[in-house]
């Protein structure tokens, strides 16, 4: 049975490069789903619940229209190298078998690009999970920074800043895996004193900054903080009694023959309130 061809793909090689030609026992079958296992090398490791709910929906009522891509196993049953979103929801949708276009085994390193590039192209993976399988490429077969650009289509600097996304604080991580920040803002961590990470990114998500907005407030953060002047026994009483009053944290700074008074709030209510105090004088 003659393979079908694959659409060029505008990645690098392109998937029908990495596909070995068909043979014998190879071609289109229709296989139980319970006879076909996840690609080992798959870099994602979320799958959008809403997504997977709409694809279901889908192949209830017309079915796998696309086959997925797998090869033999020792075992008689199959590995798949892409489509695992289709078989996942085909298990949800009640369909027992679907077509697979079944092919020779790819090398290893060729499981991992096939996987890469099926999700690059559907825009697939989160950010830490496609600098995950960047970094497999590179530190499991030698791949340079160039050759994994060839093959996810993407500028050397750009493979280059997505890997860095693997230095990120633990914290930072998590928030970017959750969708808490964006890549633009976890970027500004990577070059941010450890002791304002936990401040940088509970404003970010308390106040939802802009990139913008965030690289100004790591800046203000990392600048060196000029001495506070010592405040008189009066001025640390009046301080005190602004607390008390507002109910903030009050900080009193001196500033040429006047000074500054700064309310500390950490949220809408709480300023609202201050004001609202202010008003009533």
């Amino acid at each position: 049975m003659n393979t079908p061809p694959f659409k060029k793909s505008p990645l690098g090689r392109g998937i029908e490069a990495l596909i070995p030609r068909a043979r014998e026992n190879t071609g289109l079958s229709h296989i139980d789903i319970t006879d076909i296992h996840p690609n080992p090398r798959q870099p994602r490791t979320d799958f959008d619940e809403g997504a997977m709910a709409a694809l279901t929906e889908s192949i209830k009522k017309r079915g796998v229209l696309h086959p997925l891509v797998a090869y033999r196993s020792a075992d008689g049953g199959c590995i798949l190298i892409s489509g695992e979103r289709r078989l996942r929801a085909s298990g949800l949708a009640g369909v027992r078998t679907v077509p697979v276009l079944i092919v020779e085994e790819p090398s290893e390193n060729n499981k991992l690009e096939l996987a890469l590039i099926e999700n690059t192209q559907r825009d697939d993976l989160k950010p830490l999970e496609l600098a995950r399988a960047y970094s497999a490429l590179i530190a499991e077969f030698g791949y340079t920074h160039e050759a994994v650009a060839s093959i996810a289509g993407k500028a050397r600097s750009t493979v280059t800043n997505i890997l860095r996304l693997l230095e990120l604080d633990p914290r930072v991580a998590a928030a970017l895996e959750k969708k808490e920040i964006d890549q633009g803002h976890a970027r500004v961590f990577l070059t941010l004193p450890k002791e304002h990470i936990g401040e940088l990114l509970a404003a970010i998500i308390t106040k939802n900054l802009s990139v913008r907005a965030t690289e100004a407030l790591a800046k203000s953060l990392a600048a060196p903080k000029k001495p506070r002047a010592a405040l008189s026994a009066d001025e640390k009483a009046l301080e005190r009694e602004l607390e008390q009053y507002s109910s903030l944290r009050v900080s009193l700074r001196r500033k040429g023959s006047g000074g500054v008074i700064e309310f500390h709030y950490s949220n809408i209510d709480e300023l609202d309130t201050l004001i609202n105090k202010i008003r009533v004088r």
